[in-house]
């Protein structure tokens, strides 16, 4: 097992002191009973891994963790980053030189979601994940895509953050907020509104629960 798929595992359970301070604010938001475990996930990481400024810089946390994460100018044609898992190595994390940082920041956190998914799922020793540019976040039967989609959304967007911006009522946040939304969140268009639908989606729970 690799250094940093240890770690992970760790980081993933443990609750440092902070973690009941931020429980208690984030409490509202984050009933574990109405939690999936990509959105679990996510906030232990984050919680763990990194402190409450915006945006969440997750090249910092893959690399607290013991990943290496490179920006390179030779990914295939049509991928928009690249998780390679090899025996005794610390996992790699790759990212295409000619994209945003918003959208580096992104890639970096659904890698991270996917080795996440693998760790809990697969338990593969040696692999390698894709993430496809023509995918549409939310979509598809792909269970590690749709994993890494909700975990890097909720990993780089916490709710509290996202109510901060958009109150009670989201569905109007991406046009009403959206410069707002760029400069404290600083993600791609797509992940904001993806991230905006998962919002919509608890809010409605909540009111009918």
């Amino acid at each position: 097992m690799a250094r940093s798929t240890a770690q992970l595992d760790r980081g993933l359970h443990e609750q440092p002191a902070e973690y009941t301070r931020k429980r208690v604010r984030d409490k509202k938001y984050y009933n574990q009973f109405m939690m999936t475990d990509a959105e679990k996930t996510s906030h232990k990481l984050r919680d763990n891994y990194w402190d409450d400024s915006l945006p969440v810089d997750t090249a910092h946390i893959a690399t607290a963790l013991g990943f290496m994460v490179h920006a390179i100018d030779w990914l295939p044609s049509g991928i928009s980053s690249a998780l390679v898992v090899t025996p005794g190595k610390d996992p790699k994390i790759l990212l295409p030189t000619n994209t945003s940082r918003a959208r580096k920041r992104f890639e970096c956190a659904w890698q991270l979601g996917a080795h996440t998914y693998h760790l809990g799922n697969t338990q593969q020793d040696s692999y390698i994940e894709m993430h496809d540019a023509d995918h549409t976040l939310g979509s598809g039967d792909n269970d590690v895509f749709r994993f890494a989609d909700e975990f890097s959304a909720h990993l780089l967007m916490p709710a509290y953050a996202v109510e901060e911006i958009c109150g009670q009522a989201s569905r109007d946040c991406y046009e009403d907020n959206y410069f707002d939304l760029r400069r404290v969140f600083d993600v791609p268009d797509d992940v904001l509104k993806y991230r905006l639908s998962l919002f919509n989606s608890r809010l409605f729970h909540k009111a009918t629960a």
